[in-house]
């Protein structure tokens, strides 16, 4: 549970060091993240879905919590990519909205390639009743080579999560029709809605002109129904 003597000496030492305020707030930002963290876990174990259903009580000791969004999934395992650190994945999942994160309770690098037969799969996300999982794996035998396609993995597996948890009945009856209409023109080798709806989240978050000019019918259901209009790097 949520130790106040560890968190505030864990401050006290960063204080002594003398660090810049923005790095001040985000460190301890992240220190009290895993103290929240190992709490629910203490009260919820991995059941996500009784968390939810926690804080929609007003008695419940989580009420106060509301209007906080759900911190970022834990992160771990990364440092063995050779590409990115835990905190790098944890900086490119703060690049998407908090709601596109909700019900994702762990992101993980698992330092073997999986699924050769399958075409090497990079990455996959795992849905259960509690919230899903994404496991991101090694590109070749002798490591990972392509940063940018490893990022792009991890976003497209939040991308199959939005699909899965995020959008309403009404979007998805919507984005069925946008990609009946455009599957044949930019697809003709036949690419499933689900997996196209991922690679489109990756092109809007990554590259977000090239997805607006390849795929402008895809782009405007995406800045419409998940990122509010807004496009990264744009003012509002």
């Amino acid at each position: 549970m949520f130790d106040p003597n560890l968190f505030f000496a864990q401050a006290e030492r960063l204080i002594l060091a003398a660090v810049g305020e923005e790095d001040y707030r985000t460190a301890v930002g992240r220190i009290y993240y895993c103290c929240h963290v190992d709490a629910r876990d203490t009260m919820f174990g991995d059941d996500a879905a009784n968390w939810r259903r926690a804080q929609s009580h007003d008695d419940s000791p989580c009420s106060c919590l509301e209007a906080v969004p759900m911190p970022l999934p834990r992160v771990r395992g990364f440092g063995a990519s050779g590409l990115l650190s835990d905190l790098a994945v944890q900086q490119l999942l703060e690049r998407v909205p908090s709601k596109h994160l909700n019900g994702i309770n762990d992101v993980r690098y698992v330092d073997r390639v999986w699924g050769i037969g399958l075409g090497n799969v990079f990455g996959i996300a795992r849905f259960r009743s509690g919230g899903a999982r994404i496991i991101i794996y090694r590109q070749t035998p002798e490591g990972n080579v392509d940063i940018d396609e490893f990022q792009e993995t991890i976003y497209h597996e939040v991308g199959h999560c939005v699909h899965q948890l995020q959008l309403d009945d009404s979007q998805r009856h919507t984005w069925i029709g946008v990609w009946e209409r455009t599957s044949l023109h930019y697809n003709p080798a036949g690419e499933n809605l689900n997996e196209h709806f991922a690679d489109c989240y990756v092109q809007y978050v990554v590259h977000p002109r090239v997805c607006e000019e390849a795929t402008p019918e895809e782009f405007a259901f995406i800045k419409e129904h998940l990122f509010d209009g807004m496009v990264r790097g744009e003012q509002p």
